[in-house]
C-alpha cells in the first residue's frame, strides 16, 4: 500500500507497507527504507474526530432547520419573536 509521509532522513514523501496491512505493520520510506509509522497510528491520525463529527452534524442540522423555517414562514418580519 502507498502513503505520502514525509521522510526525515531524505525527505522523499512516497512510503510503502506491506498490501494487507495490520495495525502494527511499519511503513517505511520508499527511497531509504526508514521506519516512518505503523499501519494503525496512521489510520488514527487521518481518521476524523468522534468530537467534529457531532459538531459538523449539529451545525449542519441548525443550519438546515433554520432554512426550512425561513422558507414556511415561522419568523415574523416586524419583530425578533416567533409565530
Amino acid at each position: 500500500m502507498r502513503y505520502y509521509l514525509l521522510c526525515n532522513r531524505c525527505g522523499n514523501t512516497e512510503a510503502l507497507s506491506l498490501n494487507n496491512c495490520l495495525e502494527w505493520d511499519e511503513i517505511n520510506c520508499s527511497e531509504c527504507g526508514d521506519f516512518l509509522d505503523t499501519c494503525g497510528h496512521h489510520a488514527d491520525l487521518i481518521a476524523p474526530s468522534y468530537r467534529h463529527q457531532m459538531f459538523n452534524r449539529s451545525k449542519n442540522l441548525i443550519i438546515k432547520m433554520a432554512y426550512e423555517r425561513s422558507q414556511a414562514g415561522v419568523y415574523r418580519h416586524d419583530s425578533s419573536t416567533y409565530q
